[in-house]
């Protein structure tokens, strides 16, 4: 259920940026993973970016995107993961290499 409300999400986003593009409204997606915050606590690097994620990582890019230099961007989904959604299912081990399971 989880992967298909992402699928929808993105989908979503996507649909609506078409239909209101020429109201010159903007619509993205912002897709965090890997963020240490007061709920979850610390995540570690778990990452292929040599450090934790932070709340202000997310706070950045959503800043970006409703800030001026955006402001051709639409439908897209901005994956805030230190380059998890680029690994495709690679996790880092306690060793320090990769492998498909977490």
């Amino acid at each position: 259920m989880y992967a298909a409300l992402k699928a929808a999400l993105t989908n979503l986003t996507k649909s609506l940026a078409v239909e209101l593009g020429d109201r010159n409204i903007r619509v993205n997606c912002v897709a965090p993973d890997v963020i240490s915050t007061p709920g979850v606590g610390d995540m570690g690097r778990r990452a292929p970016l040599d450090r934790e994620g932070l709340a202000d990582d997310v706070a950045a890019a959503v800043a970006f995107l409703v800030g001026g230099w955006s402001g051709f961007v639409t439908g897209a989904t901005l994956h805030v993961d230190g380059g998890m959604h680029a690994a495709g299912g690679w996790f880092l081990q306690s060793d320090g290499h990769w492998d498909l399971r977490e």
